[in-house]
């Protein structure tokens, strides 16, 4: 009797264990396009920072509307990738 309930259930392991594996990489891609997500927010979120403390002097400094846009503009894109 003990040997057909080990012949039903000796190949679990292999289907529990590529079962466990698929879960534990899909963990990991998703921990790590998440952190890729965050990091360019974070970068684009410092470049527009920049743009606008650069198009705020150049107001200060010049008085132009349009010269502190374009500074804005110039810092938050070329100056910061």
């Amino acid at each position: 009797m003990n040997t057909k309930l080990f012949s039903k259930t000796k190949g679990q392991i292999i289907v529990l264990f590529a079962l466990g594996l698929l879960a534990l990489i899909a963990l990991a891609a998703l921990v790590l396009d998440g952190g890729m997500l965050f990091l360019n927010r974070r970068t684009a979120q410092a470049a527009a920072d920049a743009g606008a403390l650069a198009g705020a002097r150049a107001l200060c400094y010049e008085g132009s509307e349009e010269t502190a846009i374009n500074t804005a503009i110039q810092f938050a894109t070329t100056e910061n990738g």
